[in-house]
C-alpha cells in the first residue's frame, strides 16, 4: 500500500532525529518527505558549513525560515594558542535573525560577536539559551524586546582577550524572569563592578562544574548564591564532583549565611553548604548531600540540624566514605536518624568502603537492626549498598578497588539478596522500594508487589534524588 505524502509528513513530523535521518536513505520519496520534518531542527558543527547551509539552502527557500524551532551551533575547539578573530562569525549571526520562529539555540565553542544581543531581541519565541564554552563580548545593560527565556544556561564563559577585569561575561541580569538557571560557577568572577541588584530571580537553579578544582568549594557557590533573589528559588542544585572522588577533601566550615530561603524545596549540596543554607530554610522536603562524609560524626551533626530546621524534611540522602564499625555495631547513623526523623518517606546511604575489622560476611545493610526501621512510621523507599560503578564512569575513572572480604558470593545470590530484603523489612509495612548491597551491582531494585519483593532493572543514575548523582551534561567541559 502506497501512503499519500501528506500522511508521511504527519508521521515524520513525530519522529525523532535518528529515524528521520534513517527514514531519509532509505528511498528518494523518503529522503523527498522527510526533508520537511528536519527544518524545525538544525545542527552546525563548523563556521564554514554553517555558510554554506544558510547561502545555499536558507536564503533561496526563506519561507521555511520561519519553521526552525531549534538551532544547534556546536564548533570544534580551536587548536591551543590559535586565536578566533572577535568578528569571525558576525555574517552568521546576522543571517539569523531570519530565523524569527526559534524556541531552543544551543551555542559552544564559538567566538560570539557584538551582534548577538541584537540577535536576541529579533527572537520573541525563544525559551531555551544554552551558551557553553564560548568568548562573549561586553553585555548591555538591558534589551529593548528579551525574549521571555524558561531556561537559561552559561558555562566557561570568558570575556574578550585583554579585558578580563572589565566585565563579567555572564549575561543573566537581561533576563531577570528566567525560571531555571544553570551556570558553572560565579557570575561575577572577572574582577569587573558587582551588580547592584540581583541579577535574576530562578525557581531553578543548578551550579557546578568538572573543570575547576576550588579549594572551598561551598564558599565560593555561597559567594555565587549573593548574586541571586532567592525569595522564589524551590530547588537548588550544586555539584563539586571532586568531593566525590578520592582522596575525599575536607571542606572547612563556611561563612554564615544571612539570606533566607522561604520557597527553597529541595537541596542537593556539598555537606558545608547544606549545613549553612538548612539555617535559612524550613520549607525543605529533600536533602541530598554531595561528596562523601569522611567522619560518622559529621553525619550524626547532619541529622541533628535537620530535625532542628527541616521539619517537613521525608526525603534525606548522603555518601558515608567508611562504613566504619561504630555505624555497624551499633547502627549509629540509621538508629540516629530514626529517631530524629521518623517522617523519612525515602532514605540513601551510601558508602566507599566497609572497615576492614568489621569480620562478618555481611554487608553493612544485611547488618541494620529491623528494629530501626519499624520507627520510621512512612518509609517506602531505603537504599544503603556500596557507591554505584555507574557514578565513576561518568566521569570517565574506574572504581577503586574493593576493600578485601568486600565480596561474599553466597551473599550475592538471588536467594540471599531476597532473603536479606524480607529479614530486613519484616517489621515495616510502609516499605515499598529497597536497594541494599548487592543492588547497585545488578542495577536492581526490590518493589514490594500485593506482599512479596520483587527484583526490577532500574538504573542508580535515575534515582534523582541520590547523592551519587553525576554533573549534569550542560555543565560539562567538552574537549
Amino acid at each position: 500500500m502506497v501512503l499519500p505524502n501528506e500522511i508521511w509528513m504527519e508521521i515524520f513530523a513525530h519522529a525523532d532525529l535518528r529515524t528521520l535521518y534513517a527514514a531519509s536513505l532509505a528511498s528518494r520519496l523518503l529522503h523527498a518527505t522527510s526533508c520537511d520534518a528536519f527544518i524545525p531542527h538544525v545542527g552546525w558543527k563548523n563556521p564554514e558549513g554553517a555558510r554554506q547551509h544558510i547561502l545555499t539552502f536558507w536564503s533561496r527557500y526563506p519561507e521555511k525560515c520561519k519553521r526552525m524551532r531549534t538551532l544547534s551551533m556546536q564548533f570544534m575547539p580551536q587548536p591551543k594558542g590559535q586565536a578566533i578573530p572577535f568578528e569571525a562569525h558576525r555574517e552568521i549571526f546576522t543571517s539569523m535573525a531570519m530565523f524569527g520562529g526559534l524556541v531552543e539555540m544551543v551555542l559552544c565553542n564559538i567566538t560570539v560577536p557584538d551582534s548577538f544581543f541584537v540577535l536576541l531581541n529579533k527572537l520573541p519565541r525563544l525559551r531555551r539559551l544554552s551558551v557553553r564554552q564560548a568568548v562573549i563580548p561586553r553585555p548591555p545593560e538591558t534589551l529593548s524586546s528579551p525574549p521571555p527565556l524558561e531556561s537559561l544556561i552559561l558555562a566557561f564563559l570568558t570575556p574578550r582577550h585583554g579585558r578580563e577585569h572589565a566585565y563579567s561575561p555572564y549575561f543573566l541580569h537581561l533576563f531577570p524572569s528566567t525560571n531555571s538557571i544553570k551556570i558553572d560557577w560565579d557570575p561575577c568572577p572577572h574582577g569587573g563592578p558587582l551588580p547592584t541588584t540581583s541579577l535574576c530571580s530562578p525557581t531553578y537553579l543548578s551550579m557546578g562544574d568538572d573543570h575547576m578544582e576550588f579549594t572551598w568549594p561551598s564558599n565560593v557557590y555561597l559567594q555565587a548564591l549573593s548574586r541571586f533573589d532567592l525569595n522564589n528559588l524551590e530547588h537548588l542544585v550544586v555539584n563539586a564532583p571532586w568531593l566525590t572522588f578520592p582522596p575525599f577533601p575536607e571542606e572547612y566550615p563556611t561563612h554564615v549565611f544571612s539570606s533566607k530561603l522561604p520557597r527553597l524545596r529541595t537541596l542537593f549540596a556539598p555537606l558545608e553548604m547544606v549545613f549553612a543554607l538548612v539555617r535559612s530554610s524550613s520549607a525543605l522536603t529533600s536533602v541530598s548531600v554531595q561528596g562523601g562524609i569522611l567522619y560518622t560524626e559529621r553525619a550524626l551533626r547532619l541529622v541533628d540540624d535537620l530535625q532542628r530546621f527541616c521539619p517537613l524534611l521525608t526525603t534525606l540522602a548522603f555518601t558515608l566514605v567508611l562504613w566504619d564499625k561504630s555505624v555497624v555495631w551499633d547502627n549509629s547513623v540509621v538508629r540516629s536518624i530514626s529517631e530524629r526523623l521518623p517522617h523519612l518517606e525515602a532514605l540513601e546511604i551510601l558508602y566507599h568502603q566497609c572497615d576492614p575489622a568489621c569480620t562478618s560476611p555481611c554487608k553493612p545493610s544485611q547488618q541494620l537492626c529491623a528494629s530501626d526501621l519499624s520507627k520510621f512510621s512512612n518509609l517506602h523507599t531505603l537504599h544503603i549498598h556500596p557507591f554505584p560503578p555507574v557514578a565513576w564512569e561518568g566521569f570517565f575513572l574506574a572504581p577503586p578497588p574493593q576493600t578485601p572480604g568486600h565480596r561474599d558470593d553466597f551473599a550475592s545470590t538471588p536467594c540471599a539478596m531476597r532473603l536479606a530484603v524480607e529479614t530486613l523489612t519484616g517489621s515495616s509495612r510502609t516499605l515499598e522500594r529497597v536497594r541494599l548491597a548487592y543492588d547497585h551491582d545488578a542495577s536492581q531494585t526490590w518493589v514490594r508487589v500485593e506482599g512479596e519483593w520483587k527484583a526490577v532493572e532500574e538504573r542508580h543514575m535515575d534515582i534523582e534524588w541520590s547523592s551519587a548523582s553525576i554533573l549534569s551534561e550542560d555543565l560539562r567541559y567538552v574537549m
